[in-house]
């Protein structure tokens, strides 16, 4: 008879061999970018959800908003039910290719170890992605030249967006310049935390996703409407009595095209302690 030992580890050696390949991260295109992709199929199986691959995928867009040509993008593909019968006829089918960004969030939301494995795998080629460019950057510093001038230029932005308190126009530039250039001025001249005029910072729902452990904007929002922090829809979301209490403000903000300002949500940092534990037993 078999030690109890033995037939353990042929049991485990068994369930690995039927897992399901890991949805594997590949060069693909979405609204013509041509970006790192995921197998909406392979995340699918991978996840073992338990629900048809059609009807799930559907009905994610559908909770998640998600859209197409910005998260994903859909083919037709031709399969046979049954594969082993040559009398099987090849059925039209719908594939979809998935933003890394949208395979983590669908991994965040099934709410299982296949889907928290998911999430931290993504977050890491996402992590392994950017390092060789922030290594480059290093190795290839702008000149001051290119600084100062990117600097007035982020500056003369602020200026026309209506930006008049001077800490604001310096993190802006700051932030505009490092984007453009890889260089964080303020950070290297030690000065990366300026005094704000206000005591109290306001948070975009992105600026609160990153704060809870990169969570996407639109994970935050669904969650804040969920949990009856807002009502609305996107672009036009709108704080509750509950989401007042807990930070939420309506406040006025500059649109990129320069034709005035547009009203927006915002909330404190309090809203984070809110929506941590949610997020944690999500």
């Amino acid at each position: 008879m078999p030690h109890p030992d033995t037939v353990l580890t042929a049991s485990r050696a068994l369930a690995v061999a039927d897992t399901p390949a890991f949805p594997a991260v590949t060069a693909g295109t979405v609204g013509s970018v041509a970006i790192q992709t995921v197998d909406g199929r392979a995340l699918h199986a991978f996840l073992e959800v338990g629900r048809d691959f059609s009807t799930w995928m559907k009905d994610r867009i559908r909770t998640y908003g998600f859209e197409k040509g910005a998260d994903f993008e859909t083919f037709e593909s031709l399969s046979s039910p049954n594969p082993g019968s040559a009398k099987s006829r090849a059925q039209r089918q719908v594939e979809y290719v998935l933003t890394i960004d949208m395979a983590k969030e669908l991994g965040m939301v099934e709410n299982n170890e296949r889907g928290r494995m998911v999430r931290r795998y993504f977050i890491d080629c996402e992590r392994k992605a950017k390092a060789p460019r922030r290594a480059a950057a290093l190795k290839r510093p702008p000149s001051s030249r290119t600084l100062t001038s990117t600097w007035a230029w982020a500056e003369s932005l602020s200026d026309q967006l209506g930006i008049r308190d001077a800490n604001q126009k310096a993190l802006g530039a700051n932030a505009l310049t490092e984007r453009l250039t890889g260089v964080d001025v303020l950070g290297v001249m030690g000065l990366k935390h300026l005094v704000a005029p206000q005591q109290t910072v306001l948070l975009t729902p992105t600026e609160i996703g990153e704060r809870l452990g990169e969570v996407s904007a639109r994970f935050i929002n669904a969650k804040l409407l969920e949990h009856g922090f807002q009502s609305g829809s996107p672009g036009a979301w709108e704080p509750t009595d509950k989401g007042v209490a807990a930070g939420g403000v309506m406040v006025d903000v500059a649109r990129g095209n320069g034709t005035g300002n547009s009203r927006q949500l915002r909330w404190s940092s309090t809203i984070i302690d809110e929506l941590r534990p949610l997020i944690a037993a999500a």
